[in-house]
């Protein structure tokens, strides 16, 4: 007689099976988030406002990642996988909603909606017959369940002291990664790595948008015109860094782990790798968001700083990623981290546009000598 777990189970995905439309719908929401996140950084105006940006992405990256690793085990091709996810999707809309407002007014539904979350994911991938993540996910669930308790006492908090709850949330989330790691979890490497390019691409997008939306009916300010131009330039020469080839490589690398080591690979190099990625682009986002807005003037240092830092970080990301994945070490990405960040002094002292030239300058370079490099270090067949 099949046993209650082997009744609710689902088929594995093929391994070869790619992310599925749903997924795609699923992510659109991930557009929202980034916004959100963008506008909590832009307004802060302390260092407590720059943590609890932080916080409230490390809390959302965690269970958004965790759905990641959900549809690689179970995938969303029948009535009762995709329901779930389309419910889990609902609940992120929520908790993007009250981003803004997490550590106040909006604080009891981005924590209401934490906790949808988190049940939704552990129910689900209870029901995984993929190797033993069904249950791997047992070590998992408690420490979700204690984030969504701990955004609870958020709220229930109130007033200033709700970054209790929220900053005791992100340790959580950190004390998870640590203990966790990925251990014991079966994945689709194939899989896996497509997901979170596309991830990727929504965070640049975004980008992509939110500058366009701030251009419009202004583009007869030749001031305006040069900061879109200069905007995309530095998304483009940021795209390049990780599309240029490392994501085909990174991906054929993670293919090539053997099982017993692949999860741990993934969750450093893509799961925990992507954050420090998608955190460069939020800061990214934020002072473009100022650059063209006033291309012309002289940016705050806090602001100047921002988009500096942003891109320097999405650079030390794609060495960190390249090395958890064993590709080249990309010594020339690390200089153009350094030195995109004295950047800022342009955007402070001279002007946005300045700061705007000269970082795309230095990622292109940065990415010149890198491929030169890489190119001399191949092989001779």
């Amino acid at each position: 007689m099949a046993t209650t777990r082997e009744k609710l189970s689902v088929e594995v995905p093929s391994a070869e099976a790619g992310v599925t439309n749903l997924e795609l719908f699923f992510d659109l929401v991930f557009v929202f988030t980034i916004t959100q996140i963008t506008n909590v950084v832009r307004e802060a105006h302390d260092l407590e406002g720059f943590l609890r940006a932080l916080a409230i992405l490390m809390v959302t990256w965690w269970m958004y990642d965790g759905y990641c690793w959900l549809s690689n085990n179970v995938g969303p091709n029948s009535l009762s996988t995709r329901l779930p996810m389309l419910a889990a999707m609902a609940a992120f809309l929520v908790m993007a909603i009250a981003t803004p407002d997490a550590a106040h007014h909006g604080s009891w539904a981005f924590a209401v909606a934490y906790l949808a979350v988190v049940a939704i994911h552990g129910l689900q991938f209870g029901r995984s017959s993929l190797g033993g993540s069904s249950r791997a996910i047992l070590q998992v669930l408690p420490l979700n369940a204690a984030v969504a308790i701990a955004l609870g006492l958020a709220a229930g908090l109130g007033g200033s002291t709700s970054r209790v709850g929220l900053a005791l949330a992100a340790a959580i989330v950190l004390v998870a990664a640590v203990r966790v790691q990925g251990s014991g979890f079966t994945l689709r490497p194939e899989h896996f790595a497509e997901r979170h390019q596309l991830l990727i691409i929504i965070a640049l997008g975004e980008i992509v948008v939110a500058s366009g939306v701030g251009a419009e009916k202004r583009l007869d300010q030749s001031g305006v015109l040069g900061a879109v131009l200069l905007s995309i330039t530095l998304l483009a020469s940021l795209w390049w860094v990780y599309f240029g080839g490392d994501d085909v490589r990174a991906a054929e690398a993670l293919a090539e782990v053997e099982q017993g080591r692949v999860s741990n690979a993934a969750f450093w190099g893509y799961s925990m790798g992507h954050l420090l990625h998608i955190l460069g682009l939020v800061l990214v986002a934020a002072g473009l968001h100022e650059v063209v807005a006033h291309p012309t003037q002289k940016l705050s240092w806090r602001l100047a700083l921002l988009l500096a830092a942003g891109t320097a970080l999405f650079l030390v990301a794609q060495v960190l990623f390249r090395r958890r994945l064993t590709i080249h070490a990309g010594w020339w990405l690390l200089a153009g981290a350094v030195l995109a960040v004295p950047t800022a002094a342009l955007g402070a002292q001279v002007g946005a546009l300045g700061e705007l030239a000269a970082l795309p300058a230095v990622v292109i370079v940065a990415l010149g000598l890198d491929e030169r490099r890489r190119s001399y270090s191949l092989p001779t067949p």
